[in-house]
C-alpha cells in the first residue's frame, strides 16, 4: 500500500537557445508536484540542459509515461505565448530552418522582465540591435537621431 498513486505530469520544452531547425525541438521535463498548478500550455520555464540552467516554452502537457529519465522543470516563468504565436513561430522555424525555442523567444516583448525568478529575456549572448536601431553593438552611440546629424540646407 506504500506504493506511489500520484499521476506524474510531464512537459514537453522548446529550449530557447540556438539548436539546429532538422534536429530535436522538444525536451521531456518531469513538472513538480507542488508549486507548478498552473503551468500551461506556452508558458516560460527555466531547464536544466546539460549542466547549466535555460529558458523554454512549454508546447505540451501530458501524463504519459516515458521510458527514459526526465529531469525537472526548475522554474516556471510568468510570460505566456498565444496559440496563434506559437504556430506562427513553428512556421517561422520550419520555413528558415531555425530552433523552435529560439524563434518563440522573438515573440516576448524586448527584455522581458521574469517576475519569478528576476532574470531578463533575452538574455542568452546573442547579437542584439543596438540602442538606435541600428546593428552595432549594445548602447553603440555612434549614430544619434539628432537634427544636427543632417544636412538641411536642401528643404523644401
Amino acid at each position: 500500500m506504500g506504493k506511489d498513486t500520484k499521476v506524474k505530469r510531464f512537459a514537453e520544452v522548446a529550449p530557447a537557445v540556438p539548436l539546429p531547425g532538422t534536429g530535436k525541438q522538444t525536451y521531456t521535463y518531469r513538472i513538480p508536484a507542488a508549486g507548478n498548478k498552473d503551468l500551461g500550455l506556452y508558458s516560460s520555464v527555466t531547464v536544466p540542459l546539460g549542466k547549466r540552467l535555460v529558458k523554454g516554452f512549454v508546447v505540451d502537457v501530458h501524463n504519459r509515461s516515458v521510458p527514459f529519465k526526465t529531469k525537472q522543470l526548475a522554474v516556471a516563468g510568468d510570460a505566456q505565448l498565444t496559440a496563434h504565436q506559437v504556430t506562427f513561430a513553428r512556421w517561422i522555424a520550419q520555413t528558415m530552418h531555425g530552433g523552435l525555442g529560439y524563434t518563440l523567444r522573438l515573440f516576448l516583448p524586448p527584455r522581458h522582465v521574469d517576475h519569478q525568478t528576476g532574470s531578463k529575456w533575452p538574455d542568452d549572448g546573442a547579437e542584439r540591435v543596438g540602442e538606435y536601431g541600428h546593428g552595432g553593438q549594445r548602447g553603440d552611440r555612434s549614430f544619434r537621431a539628432h537634427p544636427s546629424n543632417f544636412d538641411h540646407s536642401e528643404r523644401v
